[in-house]
């Protein structure tokens, strides 16, 4: 199982400190379906060597997953931390503010920085 925001930010204490935590479940949603639809544009190139027993496991996968975080029956989060005594830029915490809020299906890396 794994361990939740409490049991995280509680291990933390003393050693970081907690910045920012997101829930970024919702943008899984759109994320995953893109997954799939690249995987399904993608699959004729990979066809011979999976085979037709892991296209169809892999889009269950996919397309459940997504259905789960869209009914919000499962989470994932971002917790940004910095080591005691050290300043954070401000800019930090203002691009993950506009990143987790533009609700883009795969946000740019530049924007997670």
């Amino acid at each position: 199982m794994l361990p939740s925001v409490a049991q995280l930010t509680r291990a933390a204490e003393g050693v970081f400190i907690v910045e920012d935590v997101k829930n970024i479940g919702p943008n899984y949603d759109p994320t995953l379906l893109a997954w799939e639809e690249n995987f399904r544009s993608a699959w004729p190139r990979f066809a011979d060597r999976y085979g037709e027993r892991f296209r169809r496991m892999w889009r269950f996968y996919l397309l459940s997953c997504a259905g789960a975080f869209r009914a919000r029956s499962l989470q994932v989060y971002s917790i940004l931390f910095s080591k005691e005594g050290t300043a954070i830029e401000s800019d930090v915490c203002d691009q993950r503010q506009t990143a987790s809020s533009s609700r883009t299906a795969v946000p740019e890396p530049s924007t997670l920085l």
